[in-house]
C-alpha cells in the first residue's frame, strides 16, 4: 500500500444511511509505505480437511495486525 494523498491525521467517513455527512476520526500517526501477507494451507485426507493460515503486515509502525486461524473440515 502506498499513500498519495497529503498525510493528514483524520479519516474522513461516511456512512449509508447519510451519504452527504463525513465524519472524521482521528488517527494515532501513519506509515505511508506498507504491505499485508498472508498465507495458507490445506490437508485432505477425504474423510476430512484441515486448514490453516496466516496474516500479518509489514513495514507498518502505527497499527501490528496478525491474525492466525485453523479449522476442521469431518465429511460423515
Amino acid at each position: 500500500m502506498h499513500d498519495f494523498r497529503d498525510p493528514s491525521p483524520l479519516l474522513a467517513a461516511s456512512f449509508a444511511a447519510v451519504p452527504d455527512t463525513d465524519v472524521a476520526f482521528a488517527l494515532p500517526g501513519r506509515d505511508r509505505d506498507w504491505g499485508e501477507l498472508g498465507a495458507g494451507i490445506a490437508l485432505d485426507t477425504g474423510h476430512a480437511t484441515l486448514t490453516l493460515g496466516a496474516d500479518t503486515t509489514l513495514r507498518r509502525q502505527d497499527v501490528r495486525d496478525q491474525a492466525y486461524r485453523a479449522s476442521v473440515r469431518v465429511r460423515f
